[in-house]
């Protein structure tokens, strides 16, 4: 009786369907595995496709679809392999498949090349002739590159180790320090022969003492801030800069090692990420990119606070000053602007003409759609209900899909 009445209950029970919105800050790339190295994209590869290992939710490595890994010399290692898995034609995975997976990465129309090449290399030029004068070898892939102009060393940081080197092609001495988790930031002070890395991961600055030659402290960004991914230095104030992804600027006190202040900066806290930033020592001023946003944050290097900004017809990728005259050069994918940047006041003030603009122009649109609406009224039918009249058109906005290319080949096989 009691199992009847449970039935009966779950049988009373309508079905309804309920919509999933879903959203993104950008689309999908691809759906080839292999071709871009690309957040989102790996992102959603990771629901369709597997591999040797994966991440946890606090970024810890697990065991996929291989059960236990060792670690045989600095460059070799041996995967056991995880038995009866089977791809969806019921083909078994086998050893042969990794290797075709790991040749396939390697395609030259595809940008995953940095996670099978052994190594990466740093190749110097002449900056007077432009000719290439030879290329340092690194034994892992690289995150970052920094010189100092002062000592002619070379600083490049990989995963979990910041790199020392000369560009004197007699000295070919490599020396290494451990610094914090995914360390893609670098930055010189050559006024105190200070290295700056921001570890992703750690949510911290290394420092490291290039005269000692040693890590000499870690400064921990705070709960205000995460990911930090940019650094900039200014040598006059020896003050150090720090982008991070919560859309805020870390200003660090170089000469005490301490975090003194942290700026939100961008139109949108809530969809704007810092993206990159860059320091002119002249007028002590830095430039700050958020994306998505043709609006450079100035940042007032001596009160430390936001003093206007700059509209780039496009949202900026990467920013650099030229500190002899002042001039910044911004660049997307494709362009590059070089910017003349006058003072402070005169910002403000641009930016203050913007936005008066922006005001005109939305009380404008604003009253041709009263205009428009007046004229576009509903009228009754003989039941009283409200319609629009016979040739009118309801107000509707035409969603519009965007297409991808994506690539499946006809030989790819995904693991069950």
């Amino acid at each position: 009786m009691r199992t009847l009445l449970l039935i009966l209950a779950l049988v009373a029970v309508p079905v309804q369907a309920v919509t999933l919105r879903w959203a993104a800050q950008n689309d999908i790339l691809t759906l080839d595995p292999h071709s871009q190295n690309h957040a989102t994209t790996h992102a959603m590869m990771q629901y369709a496709y597997e591999g040797l290992t994966r991440y946890t939710k606090n970024y810890q490595i697990e065991p996929c679809l291989a059960v236990s890994w060792e670690q045989l010399s600095d460059t070799h290692w041996r995967f056991k392999l995880r038995q009866g898995v089977k791809f969806h034609d019921g083909s078994p995975f086998t050893a042969d498949d990794v290797v075709f997976s790991f040749g396939r990465i390697k395609q030259p129309q595809g940008t995953n090349q940095v996670y099978v090449i052994n190594g990466s290399s740093v190749v110097v030029f002449d900056g007077a002739s432009g000719d290439e004068k030879g290329s340092i070898r690194f034994t892992e892939p690289l995150y970052a590159v920094a010189v100092d102009p002062v000592t002619s060393r070379l600083y490049a940081t990989s995963a979990d180790t910041l790199f020392e080197t000369s560009l004197n092609p007699q000295l070919t001495e490599m020396k290494s320090f451990q610094v914090g988790n995914y360390a893609v930031g670098l930055a010189v002070n050559p006024t105190t022969n200070m290295v700056y890395a921001a570890n992703y991961i750690s949510n911290t600055v290394s420092v490291l003492d290039a005269t000692k030659e040693s890590i000499v402290g870690t400064i921990d960004l705070g709960a205000q801030s995460t990911n930090p991914s940019e650094l900039a230095v200014n040598p006059i104030t020896n003050k150090v800069y720090v982008t991070t992804g919560r859309n805020s600027i870390v200003v660090i006190d170089g000469s005490t090692d301490r975090v003194t202040t942290t700026l939100r900066v961008g139109t949108s806290p809530s969809k704007n990420a810092t993206y990159a930033l860059a320091v002119d020592p002249t007028k002590n001023q830095v430039y700050v990119a958020s994306t998505p946003s043709p609006l450079l944050t100035i940042i007032d290097g001596g009160t430390d606070t936001v003093a206007g900004t700059l509209r780039i017809n496009y949202s900026p990728y990467e920013l650099a000053v030229n500190p002899a005259n002042s001039r910044l050069y911004v660049t997307d994918y494709h362009l590059l602007t070089v910017v003349e940047v006058g003072d402070l006041s005169s910002s403000q003030h641009n930016t203050a003409l913007e936005l008066s603009g922006a005001i005109a122009l939305a009380i404008l649109l604003a009253a041709v759609l009263v205009w428009r609406r007046s004229r576009r009224r509903l009228v009754s039918d003989k039941t009283g209900r409200e319609i629009i009249p016979t040739g009118e058109k309801p107000d509707v906005l035409l969603s519009r899909l965007r297409r991808f290319p994506s690539y499946w080949p006809s030989s790819r096989r995904r693991p069950r």
